[in-house]
């Protein structure tokens, strides 16, 4: 879905192992205060567009493809579709953008990614923004991922793959109208030049699935114990049970700085500009960017 003149820049990276990772840029990038986007496991820098755009006179936002993804290359080896080397190139990433310190908002697998950078670097992160992930969310089924990423089907039409996206995600967001999932479709998928629509994803993302290197979800409390240095704002959904009230109790008693907001009648993932959650982000941006 092609945007208008002027809404962002495209630039990229060369990883170290020679992939080209690409990002956007929205809003002035001298300004210091930046805003890091990390999209979820199959998904790219589209699902922040309307999230960016919402926020880029105030900052610099920067959306990331990672690796295998959107305009990112396809990785020359899969295996190299682990947490260790995503947190390489967003390091990288951010010294080549030239941003010392960053506000960083994950969603879903992103959100878990922005939790183990902090941890990793925290010099470089300011808060984290948690878009329905939490230490407490279970690690997705592996045979699932797999059918996942290797069924992903190639359909002829824009209104097909609106219908699959419906079929798959309707439970999630029940209020979506046609047009909605359209737009969703768009944010998922790429159009081929004979015309035909594909998921926007390499499918061998599903080998370290298969080989069994994928890094899981079980040390994520440690993870969030070595972030507790960091405001944190965690964006639930409320048809969604992936962050519950006894994780929210735990982080907290971990974190003070921890705070929630709630997205109604949205589940996994909610979009970050509903309506009820967009003054809560910006508040905390506001205070802790």
């Amino acid at each position: 879905m092609d945007s208008e003149p002027h809404e962002f820049e495209t630039a990229s990276v060369m990883a170290h192992d020679g992939v080209s990772i690409a990002y956007r840029n929205y809003g002035d990038m001298d300004n210091p205060d930046a805003v890091l986007c990390l999209p979820g496991m199959s998904r790219n820098a589209k699902d922040f567009h309307a999230f960016a755009m919402l926020l880029r006179r105030r900052y610099r936002i920067v959306v990331v493809d990672m690796r295998g993804r959107g305009q990112s290359e396809w990785a020359f080896n899969p295996e190299s579709y682990v947490t260790a080397t995503y947190l390489s190139d967003l390091k990288l990433l951010l010294r080549r953008a030239g941003i010392k310190r960053a506000s960083v908002v994950g969603s879903s697998f992103g959100g878990a990614l922005a939790l183990r950078f902090t941890a990793k670097y925290p010099a470089h992160v300011s808060c984290l923004v948690l878009n329905d992930i939490g230490p407490g969310a279970q690690t997705a089924d592996p045979d699932g991922i797999k059918r996942f990423f290797r069924e992903r089907k190639i359909v002829p039409s824009w209104e097909a793959a609106a219908d699959i996206c419906a079929e798959r995600f309707g439970r999630a967001f029940p209020r979506w109208s046609a047009a909605d999932w359209r737009a969703q479709a768009q944010r998922q998928y790429r159009q081929n030049p004979d015309g035909t629509i594909e998921p926007d994803f390499d499918p061998n993302l599903a080998v370290p699935f298969e080989k069994g290197l994928h890094h899981g979800n079980d040390d994520l409390w440690d993870i969030y114990a070595a972030c507790a240095h960091v405001p944190v704002l965690i964006v639930r959904g409320e048809l969604s049970g992936n962050v519950s009230d006894e994780d929210i109790t735990r982080m907290k008693s971990m974190n003070a700085a921890t705070e929630t907001v709630v997205a109604a009648e949205v589940g996994h993932t909610p979009t970050l500009v509903e309506d009820d959650i967009k003054p809560a982000i910006r508040d905390f941006l506001e205070r802790n960017a």
